[in-house]
C-alpha cells in the first residue's frame, strides 16, 4: 500500500532541472551539511561550479524520491567496511584539548518541533539536560560521543552514538554521516581518528572520574550499507543513513563494561509504525548547547516524507545530536530500551531498516566475535 502520495509537481521539476551533464573538470568533493540541509564549500577547497552543484542536489533527489511508496529490498551485498584503525594511534590523537575543541562544531544547525515540545523541564525545541550522573541510568551510559577527524575538510568534530547489543558484545551505533566525507564519486572517504566516549562530560576536567567513567574506546573499523560502494552520496540518504563499528577493549566487551546495550528494533518500510513516545539522547552543539553535555528530548512521532524515515512532533534537535540514538522507552523497566533509529536531521530520523541495519551487525559480529566471556566481566546494577 502506499502511504504516501507522490509529489508530482516537486519532482517534475526536479527532472527538468536535472538534465546536465556533471562537469569534470570541477572539483568532485562537496561539503555536504546533511544536518542542516545546507551545502557548504570548505575553505581550502577551489570553488565547485554550478554544474556540480546542480549534479549532487540531482543525485540526492533522485535516490530520495525513490523512497515513495512500497520499498523493494535491494539485493544483500557485504556491506562497505572502512580500513581498520590503529588503537594507540587513535589514544595518541585525542588529547583533552582536542576533546573539548571538538564538541564545539564549525557549522551548527537547529530544528523546530512540529508540536509544542513535551520534555519535563525542556526548552523551546524540546531539549532537558540530562541528570547527572549519567551512569545512573542504563539509556544515558550506553550513549556516548563520537569524535572524528574528517580528512577532507581538515577538521575535529564529533557526533552522538550509543551501544546495541549483538552477539559480539562489542558494537555502536551510529549515523553514516558521521564516519565518511560527502563525496560524489567512489571510493568512499572515510572520517578518521574515530573513538566513542559513552556517558562523556566534556563539563569536568579529565583528572574527574565522571568525564570519562567508562574509558575511551578507539573505534576498530566501521561498516555502512554497501550502496555507498559505487555511490558515497547515497550514504546521506535517510534509509541508508546508518553505521555500525566495532571497538577495541581492554577491560572486556564494552556492552559489559557499560552494563547494556540497546536493543535494535527493525521497521518494515512497506508498512511503516509510529511510536507513542520515543526519547532522543545525545550531545547537540549549536545555539545555547556546549556539545560536551548529554541532552534528551521526548516526542510522540509521525510517518515522515519517506518511508524509511521518521518524524518527531515535539522536537527540534541540533546538530551535534546525529547518530545519537531514538529510543522506544518502556517507563516500567529502564534496562528495556529498544532503538529503532538514529538522528539524520531536524526534518526525518533514519530507521533500521531490515535490508540495511541485519547486514551491518552481521559483518562486524563476525569480525569482533572473540574470547568472550558466558556472563558480564564486570558487576552491573
Amino acid at each position: 500500500m502506499d502511504h504516501h502520495p507522490r509529489p508530482r509537481d516537486v519532482r517534475e521539476g526536479a527532472t527538468m532541472q536535472c538534465g546536465s551533464r556533471l562537469d569534470d573538470t570541477s572539483s568532485k568533493v562537496y561539503d555536504l551539511d546533511v544536518f542542516s540541509g545546507e551545502k557548504r564549500m570548505p575553505p581550502a577547497y577551489p570553488r565547485i561550479s554550478v554544474l556540480t552543484r546542480r549534479a549532487i542536489a540531482c543525485a540526492v533527489l533522485a535516490t530520495a524520491f525513490t523512497s515513495y511508496g512500497s520499498v523493494a529490498s535491494p539485493v544483500q551485498e557485504e556491506p562497505a567496511a572502512s580500513p581498520w584503525q590503529d588503537r594507540l594511534e587513535t589514544l595518541r590523537y585525542w588529547t583533552p584539548k582536542r576533546m573539548r575543541e571538538a564538541a564545539v562544531l564549525s557549522s551548527s544547525s537547529t530544528g523546530k518541533p512540529v508540536e509544542p515540545p513535551v520534555t519535563p523541564g525542556g526548552d523551546e525545541i524540546g531539549y532537558a539536560p540530562v541528570p547527572l550522573p549519567y551512569a545512573r541510568s542504563m539509556p544515558t551510559r550506553v550513549t556516548g560521543q563520537l569524535f572524528f577527524h574528517d580528512p577532507l575538510r581538515k577538521e575535529d568534530g564529533h557526533c552522538s552514538a550509543s551501544v546495541v547489543q549483538s552477539a559480539s558484545r562489542r558494537l555502536i551505533l551510529t549515523a553514516a554521516h558521521c564516519v565518511v566525507s560527502a563525496t560524489i564519486e567512489p571510493p568512499i572517504t572515510w572520517n578518521e581518528h574515530l573513538m566513542f566516549v559513552p556517558a562523556y562530560d566534556g563539563t569536568r576536567p579529565p583528572s574527574d572520574s565522571a568525564y570519562a567513567p567508562y574509558g575511551l574506546w578507539p573505534i576498530t573499523r566501521v561498516y555502512v550499507s554497501a550502496v555507498g560502494k559505487q555511490n558515497p552520496i547515497t550514504l546521506f540518504r535517510t534509509d541508508y543513513d546508518v553505521a555500525v563499528a566495532g571497538v577495541f577493549d581492554d577491560a572486556g566487551p564494552i556492552e559489559d563494561v557499560v552494563c547494556g546495550g540497546l536493543m535494535p528494533r527493525l521497521s518494515n518500510p512497506d508498512d511503516p509504525i509510529t511510536f507513542p513516545k520515543v526519547r532522543v539522547v545525545g550531545y547537540p552543539s549549536a545555539a545555547a548547547y556546549s556539545g560536551a553535555e548529554q541532552f534528551h528530548c521526548e516526542s510522540s512521532t509521525m510517518l515522515s516524507l519517506t518511508p524509511s524515515g521518521i518524524r518527531l512532533l515535539q522536537c527540534g534537535l541540533a546538530s551535534g545530536n546525529s547518530g545519537g540514538p531514538v529510543m522506544v522507552v518502556d517507563d516500567n523497566d529502564d534496562n528495556f530500551v529498544q532503538v529503532a533509529a538514529v538522528v539524520h536531521n531536524p526534518f526525518e530520523q533514519s530507521r533500521l531498516l531490515p535490508y540495511v541495519y541485519p547486514a551491518l551487525e552481521a559483518m562486524a559480529n563476525s569480525e569482533h566475535r572473540r574470547g568472550l566471556s558466558a556472563a558480564p566481566t564486570s558487576p552491573c546494577p
